[in-house]
């Protein structure tokens, strides 16, 4: 059980500021104010998605343990159509041909895997098949092999499903990395969507990923982003 001085130290608001204070001056040690202010400004943005990512999580795991749209929707306070909705991503205008196919693939992988809806893991899975994609090659040049890892993320899948959609969906934690992926474009400042935001939305939201893929692989955010080539 988790103890009363846990739940203070986790609730205060002065302590929560203070870890994110020392995250800033780490990511921007020995820089200036403003380049700290820039930091700054990429950490709050982060943030601003953790609470749908947290009730995301949930969901994703009361689905996989059979719960229905409904009953999801009841403990939500909202409607089942209300409940679905959070798995359907934004629109792909921005997505280029290679990351439309990567989501293509990921569907693909969901059916021969049956797999009930497209996790990150089969998203990621995808994008190392797409050896000559960008993402693969950042992999690549942060030293962990595509096709390794690819392996290990289709061995850490659930169980099979009986029926599977001919054209899968996406679990809420997929939905999110998807318009997360819209997200880094912007932060970059390029015009479309490619394998590259793929995997950097990925990475920022790990927690979609088998824990044991992750740590055995060395995955981070900051290796991708530190091989992504310069614009």
């Amino acid at each position: 059980m988790v103890g009363q001085s846990t739940i203070d130290a986790v609730t205060e608001p002065a302590t929560i500021l203070a870890a994110l204070v020392d995250l800033v001056d780490e990511r921007a040690a020995g820089s200036g104010d403003l380049e700290r202010l820039a930091v700054a400004v990429d950490v709050a943005e982060e943030l601003g998605d953790l609470p749908d990512r947290l009730v995301g999580l949930f969901v994703d795991r009361a689905r996989a343990s059979g719960a229905t749209w409904s009953a999801i929707g009841d403990a939500l306070g909202v409607s089942k159509q209300a409940a679905q909705q959070r798995t359907v991503p934004a629109a792909y205008g921005r997505y280029t041909k290679r990351a439309t196919r990567v989501v293509e693939r990921a569907q693909g992988l969901a059916r021969e895997h049956r797999q009930a809806a497209v996790s990150p893991g089969l998203l990621l899975a995808a994008s190392c098949r797409d050896l000559g994609g960008l993402a693969a090659r950042m992999l690549v040049a942060a030293g962990v092999s595509p096709g390794e890892l690819g392996k290990a993320l289709l061995a850490e899948l659930g169980p099979p499903v009986d029926n599977v959609p001919d054209r899968p969906g996406f679990t809420i934690a997929a939905k999110q990395l998807l318009d997360q992926a819209v997200r880094e474009s912007q932060r970059l400042g390029h015009d479309y969507v490619g394998t590259e935001h793929l995997l950097l939305a990925t990475l920022r939201q790990p927690e979609g990923l088998s824990a044991r893929v992750v740590q055995a692989f060395a995955l981070s955010y900051d290796a991708a982003a530190a091989a992504l080539p310069p614009s």
